[in-house]
């Protein structure tokens, strides 16, 4: 993962978990995480059990790609934040959840600066191969944004 950068990780029993990477630092989206881990109201939630240290405002200027950000921006929290919302979960899958983000997302990120499920079953050969296509996907995205873009901006020139 660069510096800066928005990832969303896909789990079967918990879900999708968006990790955001600033200045090497690890942030996860407050709402979401209470959510995952049973909150009842993941804003309120957040600010309650989360030390204000912990979290903080990201907007949406901050990274122009990721459109699910409001203006107002979206409140996110640090490593130190995602484990008071685990220790003060009442949900017994919160543990589970605690050891798939440290033990498989955080340490796949660190390694190989991205996270591609169940790894530890497949060999460096097909891990390879579902990154060239995950690049592969992405840059088709991309061009078609190009392409989408290109008469605004021949527009302009």
């Amino acid at each position: 993962m660069r510096e800066n950068q928005i990832q969303q990780f896909q789990n079967q029993h918990f879900g999708k978990l968006t990790v955001i990477e600033i200045d090497s630092e690890f942030f996860f989206i407050g709402k979401e995480v209470a959510e995952l881990l049973g909150y009842k109201n993941g804003s309120r939630d957040v600010n309650r059990h989360v030390d204000e240290e912990d979290r903080c405002i990201f907007q949406n200027y901050q990274n122009g790609t990721f459109e699910n950000i409001p203006n107002r921006g979206v409140t996110i929290i640090n490593e130190s934040g995602l484990y008071s919302l685990i220790l003060l979960s009442k949900l017994p899958s919160a543990k589970a959840f605690k050891h798939w983000v440290t033990k498989e997302v955080l340490p796949s990120i660190r390694k190989h600066g991205g996270y591609i499920g169940n790894q530890e079953n497949k060999s460096n050969e097909e891990i390879l191969a579902s990154a060239v296509l995950v690049a592969q996907r992405v840059i088709q995205e991309k061009e078609q944004v190009i392409e989408q873009l290109k008469p605004k901006a021949d527009y302009y020139v």
